[in-house]
């Protein structure tokens, strides 16, 4: 792809984002996202097939910017599973604010309710979070875990349940500004479930190793 051509596809996408975020999915039309990007509507096509295509396609684009980050940014020297993950969270809360208008997007992806993306949208969550799991575990120090824990059971527990308290987060927090929100906030919001994995699932002389 020409350098030409690569702008007018990067100028697609940057419209695509702004518009949905502003309108959503039903109510957004790629006369509109032509109209911002300035250039015609068969040219959005020439590289989109559909709305549906456009959206899903830049939906995963943007996550996986947040992957991308994330992964060069984690520390790996990090062994306690639960630090780890709480350092995870801070990471995606601050490329929130590196990234505003591409969470904005993907703020608007999650709370989607149009059932022509709304299974596609979570089944791409699904995907993308499968590929940062590798991350996530490498490396964890199991030796701070309970002996007769089941390990894989009890990661994958307390993963999705803090994979679900950012979502609720995020939801809850829709209609503030990102950048207002410190860090603090959000560990304090954190804090109690952190607190009961590490007495759940950690040997009692672990508690304080890594805090």
């Amino acid at each position: 792809m020409d350098g030409e051509a690569a702008s007018a596809k990067e100028k697609i996408v940057n419209a695509a984002i702004k518009i949905f975020s502003q309108c959503g999915y039903e109510k957004t039309s790629i006369n509109q996202i032509a109209a911002e990007a300035g250039v015609s509507k068969g040219l959005v096509f020439h590289y989109f097939s559909t709305k549906k295509e456009l959206f899903l396609s830049v939906y995963r684009q943007a996550v996986l910017i947040y992957i991308m980050e994330i992964c060069e940014k984690l520390d790996p020297d990090q062994r306690d599973f639960l630090l780890r993950i709480q350092a995870l969270i801070l990471l995606k809360f601050e490329l929130m604010k590196k990234h505003p208008e591409i969470f904005d997007f993907i703020k608007t992806a999650y709370l989607e309710t149009s059932l022509q993306v709304k299974e596609e949208i979570a089944a791409l969550n699904r995907d993308l979070l499968d590929q940062s799991f590798g991350l996530v575990y490498e490396n964890i120090d199991y030796s701070l875990f309970k002996p007769d824990l089941d390990r894989k059971s009890a990661l994958a527990t307390m993963l999705y349940t803090l994979e679900k308290w950012s979502e609720n987060f995020v939801r809850q927090n829709a209609d503030k500004e990102w950048n207002s929100l410190s860090a603090k906030e959000i560990l304090d919001a954190l804090a109690p479930f952190l607190s009961l994995f590490r007495v759940s699932f950690y040997k009692e002389d672990s508690y304080g190793k890594c805090d």
